[in-house]
């Protein structure tokens, strides 16, 4: 009885949208075929901008459809089928564009199995492949929605690329998939007393090296110590020791810290 009031209650406010003016000119343009929970979700979708209330019923509509199976976020806003998990970009039935998935996750983006050590050769091609596929020429004579679309799942690919190409990025992405946050602004203090004095040190012999014969030197051992730490990261999530994975993923956050602050130095030299 619950679920049948919480359907209620956003029907009516779709029908309070819909009788607003920020859908009255858009009404028309909405396939009169779509299941009417797609169709609900069409006409909300186009205004979820309008106002704060209208994105947050938005929000619960989908939430909703996501829990009951109505369609919805998982239907194709123009034809109404049933959005696959592997649909990502097109849909499979009319192969209209579609908006970027809440659950988009980078590997499934990039069709990539999801493992550390990712083929930078194949991110490349999937990259250039997207890119034509997304282009805004393809969208010029389209509705400004599917066009908005289009730059939104091009600009999730663009994002998925740089995380899945950085090594430190990709460990933060997928620490962060198993539960763990180590990214920006989760870094903390740093516990390990071996890697505290160890970030003392390259520290201080930065901010004391003087010109480019000091720093150069300096900035080779840094390399060597990220490609170590790239794969003490491969190797931890290899065997599935995310906990190692995590700590591992610290002390490169660290190192790449150093390594901008002695590129810095560089330049200004």
């Amino acid at each position: 009885m619950r679920g049948s009031n919480n359907l209620s209650l956003i029907l009516r406010t779709s029908r309070a949208i819909l009788a607003s003016d920020v859908l009255r000119q858009r009404v028309h343009s909405v396939p009169p075929r779509l299941t009417q929970a797609a169709r609900v979700d069409v006409l909300v979708s186009r205004a979820t901008h309008a106002t704060p209330f209208l994105s947050a019923a938005h929000d619960f509509y989908r939430s909703y459809c996501d829990r009951t199976g109505t369609g919805g976020v998982n239907a194709c806003w123009s034809c109404g089928s049933r959005r696959d998990v592997s649909t990502h970009f097109f849909c499979a039935s009319c192969g209209v564009i579609l908006p970027p998935s809440p659950e988009s996750n980078y590997f499934e983006v990039l069709n990539m199995p999801p493992i550390y050590d990712v083929d930078q050769d194949d991110i490349s091609t999937k990259l250039r492949t997207l890119q034509l596929q997304l282009h805004p020429d393809r969208f010029s004579s389209k509705s400004k929605e599917e066009q908005g679309m289009a730059e939104n799942q091009s600009a999730l690919v663009n994002e998925a690329v740089a995380v899945l190409r950085s090594p430190l990025r990709r460990a933060q992405y997928m620490l962060q998939g198993a539960g763990i946050e180590v990214g920006e602004g989760h870094e903390g203090t740093i516990e390990d007393p071996e890697l505290l004095m160890e970030v003392m040190e390259q520290r201080m012999a930065i901010e004391e090296a003087d010109g480019d014969e000091e720093l150069r030197p300096m900035r080779q051992h840094n390399l060597q110590q990220l490609e170590e730490s790239r794969k003490q990261v491969s190797a931890a999530f290899a065997d599935g020791n995310v906990q190692e994975a995590a700590h591992e993923t610290i002390r490169m956050q660290y190192l790449v810290k150093i390594s901008d602050t002695i590129l810095d130095k560089l330049s200004s030299t």
